[in-house]
């Protein structure tokens, strides 16, 4: 039995991207597809970066621990990677639980903005990963 390839939670989340990117204004229902993209990008992200590196003996939850390890590596790409996890994260974090109008960073409300973003980290990340 193979195991999943987390990567798909990538794909998903561009196959939204074309659906809402020409909007101008943000409609809930728009806002909720841009917010899933935002969570499966994070997703697809920290998954293959979890598997670069060992945390048992680091504090915090799973998440936490994961992006710890990169950041605190003395590997210059790893501490890249869990800064770019760490910023994707609190988008993820925002998308999956704030119940305000989205985004609050001065895209006037457009989350698709928010979820191009996304996707620009969680591609970077998996390319950097990729290219160990």
């Amino acid at each position: 039995m193979s195991s999943f390839d987390w990567r798909e939670f990538l794909h998903a989340a561009k196959e939204i991207f074309p659906r809402v990117q020409s909007l101008r204004q943000v409609e809930m229902r728009d806002e909720a597809l841009c917010r899933i993209g935002i969570s499966r990008a994070y997703y697809a992200a920290f998954h293959a970066a979890a598997q670069l590196v060992d945390t048992d003996a680091v504090p915090g939850g799973t998440h936490e621990r994961v992006i710890r390890a990169l950041k605190s590596s003395a590997d210059r790409t790893y501490r890249r990677i869990g800064n770019d996890l760490d910023t994707l994260r609190t988008m993820r974090v925002r998308a999956d639980y704030l119940s305000e109008r989205y985004p609050l960073r001065g895209y006037n409300g457009n989350a698709v903005l928010e979820l191009q973003l996304a996707l620009h980290y969680a591609d970077s990340i998996l390319k950097r990963i990729s290219a160990l």
